[in-house]
């Protein structure tokens, strides 16, 4: 396994869970809580055969090339409404930290590495709990899906063994350090990664297909288009570049 445990637990001081393979680190996570158990801190694998994203789609998990993970926290500990946002940013960090790189985002919850989507998260609530699930295509896989070539990305061709563990604890820290941080930061820094600000960009939102130009992101982190000469504002929905 490229992933400890022990030394996870070690470091972190928190409960980890390690697979080799899962259906999917939010859903093992779910059925904990809704049978009334206690959850691991954090659900870790090394492959998944149902990962999750948002809108229903699903997020490719090869073996042995990705950290698909979960993170377990209490809802009453969390005291902001961007935590998606918030996450993105705290993800780019951490993968900056281990890989000397600089990552962007993309609106609301992508990781982007050389113009290819090399992460992505899905925030849900489960009972008393937020469930905040990260994927990250850490090592470049064999094979992927024809509908990804072009758009699937690596942080890089080939880690180190003690990367995997590194880069966990460091978004396990991240993630601590942006839910404390001032809502300001947060939007300043978002904006400066934002990777689509001033490009054309398609949204799907409500079922209906718009193009328009990105303006920026509005101070309660809805994405600001300008769709025929008019300023909208999206505060959900599905959006693609067109760079």
């Amino acid at each position: 396994m490229k992933i400890d445990r022990l030394l996870l637990e070690a470091e972190l001081g928190i409960k980890v869970s390690v697979f080799d393979e899962i259906d999917s680190t939010n859903l093992f996570v779910k059925r904990f809580v809704y049978e009334n158990k206690i959850p691991p801190d954090l659900v870790v694998s090394h492959a998944q055969t149902n990962g999750l994203g948002r809108t229903g789609k699903s997020f490719y998990s090869p073996s042995q090339t990705g950290i698909y993970a979960t993170f377990s926290f209490n809802a009453t500990d969390i005291h902001c409404d961007d935590v998606t946002a918030r996450v993105a940013l705290a993800t780019a960090g951490a993968i900056d930290s281990v890989f000397s790189c600089r990552c962007g985002v993309k609106w609301v919850n992508d990781v982007y590495l050389a113009g290819k989507k090399v992460s992505g998260i899905l925030c849900q609530r489960a009972g008393n709990y937020v469930l905040i699930g990260i994927g990250i295509n850490v090592e470049e896989p064999e094979t992927v899906p024809d509908d990804l070539i072009g758009k699937f990305g690596a942080v890089t061709e080939r880690c180190l063994p003690n990367q995997y563990n590194d880069l966990i604890a460091s978004l396990y820290r991240s993630i601590l350090s942006v839910f404390r941080a001032e809502k300001n930061t947060v939007l300043s820094e978002y904006r400066e990664r934002c990777v689509h600000i001033g490009q054309n960009v398609t949204i799907v939102s409500d079922g209906n297909e718009l193009i328009g130009k990105c303006l920026g992101i509005a101070d309660d982190f809805s994405l600001i288009l300008s769709i025929n000469g008019q300023t909208q504002y999206f505060t959900s929905g599905y959006m693609s570049l067109r760079i």
